[in-house]
């Protein structure tokens, strides 16, 4: 994908569905050869039904989420990215690094919420959280980070 992913080819993105993707995806189709990757569009539905029902739920949540999901596909792949995409249900760690490995992917990125430390360490880090749970480099796009610059920070496993 360019010089910040290497030799990575498969590449989980694991989202939120929501503005704090943003930088994420900007960074993502900014690379300047789409054809070199394979992105994995990451995500996990929360909702009670979610959480209790995994794939057989079929509440608004999760027909909203894939939806989503697929529209974004759609627009990386109209972008020349080979891309598929996964939901998980109940807790996002747990599920996220299950479908990272399942997926065989060898980075993962994520963003972050750019709240500070202190909320981190209150709500739990995703991010953190998941770098000691998946065996692949794991690159963190800081939250407003596409507004001053384009350079991201690794996140070192």
């Amino acid at each position: 994908m360019g010089a910040i992913t290497g030799d990575a080819r498969r590449v989980a993105l694991a989202l939120e569905l929501g503005a704090a993707d943003d930088d994420v995806l900007q960074h993502v189709r900014a690379q300047r050869d789409p054809a070199r990757a394979h992105l994995i569009l990451l995500h996990v539905v929360e909702s009670a039904a979610g959480r209790y029902l995994g794939d057989q739920s079929s509440d608004q949540e999760s027909r909203g989420d894939l939806a989503t999901l697929e529209t974004l596909a759609r627009d990386l792949r109209a972008r020349g990215f080979a891309t598929e995409a996964h939901l998980g249900y109940g807790d996002v760690k747990s599920e996220l690094a299950r479908l990272v490995e399942e997926t065989r992917a060898d980075l993962l990125i994520t963003g972050s919420h750019g709240h500070g430390l202190l909320l981190d360490l209150l709500f739990g880090a995703t991010a953190s959280g998941l770098r000691h749970r998946v065996r692949c480099p794991v690159l963190t796009i800081p939250s407003g980070r596409s507004k001053r610059s384009r350079a991201p920070v690794p996140t070192r496993r």
